[in-house]
């Protein structure tokens, strides 16, 4: 079950990171992530799929020993404290977008294509 919620918070993970890679004030935290981002959609699918399908062999594999099983739970910790972040981004963006005190407007236009 831990596995499968850490493929599920990566999923959205990916799909939140495609999604705000377009904007210009996007930054990505992960070094390699953010180079990746710059190129084709499908280099940083590829890279994050490799990273959880391996991670999801070792724990796998070793589910019997106490330290993997540690191991996929503070995974899952870590990937609901990214989960958590990127809710606490989107509610800060539409609170900026929505502030009448905001003099910056955001138009399609804004968006890089």
């Amino acid at each position: 079950m831990g596995l499968a919620a850490l493929w599920i918070i990566n999923i959205f993970d990916l799909g939140y990171t495609l999604a705000e890679a377009k904007r210009l004030t996007f930054v990505e935290a992960n070094p390699v992530a953010a180079q990746l981002i710059r190129g084709p959609a499908h280099a940083l699918i590829a890279y994050k799929t490799i990273l959880v399908v391996i991670g999801s062999t070792i724990l796998l594999t070793f589910r019997r020993h106490r330290v993997a099983e540690l191991t996929c739970w503070f995974m899952l910790a870590t990937y609901t404290f990214v989960a958590v972040r990127w809710c606490l981004y989107y509610g800060n963006l539409l609170d900026t977008i929505n502030d009448p005190a905001n003099p910056v407007q955001f138009h399609v236009n804004a968006f890089v294509p």
